[in-house]
């Protein structure tokens, strides 16, 4: 199966608060993923970093 998106060590904060510390997350053909979690944990975040529409704080 193809690699189709992933990040390694991806870490993400705001002025207060860190919503990713040293996330690493891959999808490959075929995966089915659901997420789920709090307001504010970073969905959304992760979301727009796999899409390329934002960029990590740092990465690996």
């Amino acid at each position: 199966m193809a690699h189709l998106l992933g990040g390694e060590n991806l870490t993400v904060s705001y002025a207060t608060r860190t919503v990713l510390d040293g996330i690493t997350l891959g999808l490959e053909e075929g995966d089915r993923i659901g997420m789920v979690g709090r307001n504010g944990d970073g969905k959304s975040t992760l979301m727009r970093l796999l899409a390329m529409r934002s960029t990590p704080d740092s990465a690996g």
